[in-house]
């Protein structure tokens, strides 16, 4: 397996077992579209050239038998992908047009709240444009699977849950940690920060 990503200081990172379970590891910092063009913002700042160019001459050198895409911003993609013959595999942590008609419904101020209507509906666009450049599209909630299928009847999509199984994780169970709680997010996504904001000033209070 060779594994490639996204990171701002690619020097910087430290691998760890990822690197003895994969044939390589790669990461390229994004260079963000400019310009006119129909991709939303989120999708042009996962835009890398040096990614797009070490995929082409990997895959052309060597042809996967498959690609996976994590995040539906990486289905842009999926072409270059399939282009290989590879069976091309994205999962969609979360249908990014539904998360934005959700931040959009809650949005109190009028102007943030049309920008984030645009947002959705820009994303839309992009979702239902490269998914279908997919084999498959994996799903972590029915809903979002149920979406997909309503716009994209033809696409293969399958929900499989995330969850761990706690008897591998012993520290999930430690009583020294009882009285604590962890959150565990990539706070660069923006419904992550507000669901840290909402249980820290909705939830637990109430809690405490």
């Amino acid at each position: 397996m060779h594994f490639a990503a996204l990171a701002a200081n690619p020097a910087q990172l430290r691998w760890g077992p990822l690197a003895d379970v994969c044939a390589s590891v790669q990461a390229f910092p994004p260079t963000p579209r400019r310009g006119p063009g129909l991709d939303p913002p989120a999708v042009r700042l996962e835009y890398s050239a040096g990614l797009e160019a070490y995929a082409r001459r990997a895959w052309a050198a060597a042809p996967p038998d498959v690609v996976q895409l994590e995040f539906t911003s990486m289905a842009q993609y999926a072409r270059l992908a399939r282009a290989t013959s590879a069976l091309v595999v994205c999962t969609a942590h979360n249908v990014a047009f539904l998360a934005q008609v959700r931040r959009a419904r809650q949005e109190r101020n009028p102007r943030l709240r049309a920008r984030r209507w645009l947002g959705a509906l820009s994303l839309w666009a992009y979702e239902l444009r490269a998914l279908p450049q997919c084999d498959l599209v994996i799903t972590l909630s029915d809903v979002d699977a149920a979406a997909l299928r309503r716009w994209l009847p033809r696409l293969a999509v399958e929900y499989v849950p995330s969850g761990i199984d706690l008897a591998e994780w012993p520290v999930c169970r430690d009583p020294r940690a009882a009285d604590e709680v962890l959150f565990v997010g990539n706070y660069l996504h923006p419904p992550n920060a507000e669901g840290a904001l909402w249980l820290a000033r909705e939830v637990w209070p109430l809690v405490r």
